[in-house]
C-alpha cells in the first residue's frame, strides 16, 4: 500500500541527491527542454519526436515572457499527493485486464552530474529495493485481479510504450482480437 511505496521510495539514493533543479522560467522551449532531461535522465531513453511534441503541448509563456509548465503547481502537488496515498481497490475488477508492469532498468536513471559513487548507489537500490518492491507490488496485483492478463517487460522502461512499442502494440492487439 500507500506506507509500502513510502518507504521503498525513502530508501531511493536519488532523493538524497544535489541533483540540477528546474527554474521557474525559461528564456526558450529549447532552454527548458534540456533543463527537463538533465534533471529527470530516465527520459533520454525516451525523448524523441513523441516526446518533444508533448512537451510543447504542456508548456506556455507566461506575462513576464518565460516558458513553464502549463500544469499548476497546485496540480502537481495534488498529482504527488495521489500518488504517494494511493492503494489498491478493494472493489475487485470483474472485466478483462491487461496490464504491463515494467521492471525497470537502473542504467535509465544514471546521469552525467552523478558521481561514480552516486551511480553505483542508483543501481544497487534498483537491484536489492526497487525490482523486488515491483514484483511484489505485480504479485499482489495479480492475487488481486487473477483474470488479469500481466505482461512483465524486465528492464524496461516507465514509458513501455515508447521504450517497448512493439511488445506493447502486439500484446494490445492479441489481447484485444481474443
Amino acid at each position: 500500500g500507500a506506507a509500502d511505496y513510502r518507504a521503498q521510495m525513502a530508501k531511493n539514493p536519488m532523493r538524497y541527491f544535489a541533483q540540477p533543479e528546474l527554474k521557474d522560467g525559461y528564456d526558450t522551449p529549447e532552454d527548458y527542454e534540456a533543463a527537463i532531461r538533465l534533471s529527470f535522465p530516465s527520459l533520454n531513453a525516451i525523448w524523441g519526436p513523441a516526446m518533444h511534441e508533448n512537451f510543447l503541448h504542456e508548456i506556455m509563456v507566461n506575462e513576464e515572457g518565460k516558458v513553464v509548465d502549463r500544469m499548476s503547481a497546485a496540480t502537481g502537488q495534488a498529482i504527488q499527493r495521489m500518488l504517494d496515498g494511493y492503494s489498491m481497490d478493494s472493489e475487485p475488477i470483474q472485466a478483462p485486464l491487461l496490464s504491463f508492469f515494467c521492471l525497470q532498468d537502473g542504467h535509465y536513471f544514471l546521469a552525467e552530474w552523478m558521481t561514480q559513487e552516486q551511480r553505483s548507489l542508483v543501481l544497487t537500490w534498483f537491484e536489492q529495493d526497487r525490482i523486488p518492491y515491483l514484483r511484489t507490488w505485480m504479485q499482489e496485483f495479480h492475487r488481486r485481479v487473477p483474470q488479469a492478463q500481466v505482461v512483465e517487460i524486465p528492464g524496461g522502461h516507465h514509458y513501455c510504450f515508447l521504450a517497448h512499442e512493439e511488445v506493447v502494440v502486439g500484446t494490445m492487439r492479441e489481447f484485444f482480437e481474443a
